[in-house]
């Protein structure tokens, strides 16, 4: 479950630092039809650092881990461990079928 781990780990890190997200601010209704307006996307990332409550602290080590991360790096982290999860269940199944 190693395999898992990392997935989890590099999506992690992808999604809250370098993917944009879209998120709702106001909503309004006149009978069926229904106005969203949203904010402009931003990472989870972004959002943070833009929050005046969080600790000058915590953004400076948020900051510091955003230098360290490749973007590029990470999506090869995770399509690598997809390759091996699929290639695993792959090999299950082959197994099951050669069993029944």
């Amino acid at each position: 479950m190693k395999v898992l781990a990392k997935l989890y780990a590099s999506s992690r890190l992808y999604i809250n630092f370098f993917q944009p997200s879209f998120k709702l601010k106001l909503k309004t209704r006149d009978g069926a039809y229904v106005h969203k307006v949203y904010f402009t996307p931003a990472t989870p990332f972004d959002r943070l650092q833009a929050h005046g409550s969080v600790l000058p602290a915590t953004k400076e080590k948020l900051q510091a881990e955003f230098k360290g991360l490749d973007p590029v790096r990470l999506l090869h982290e995770i399509r690598l461990a997809q390759k091996t999860l699929s290639e695993l269940a792959a090999f299950c199944q082959a197994l099951v079928e050669d069993t029944g």
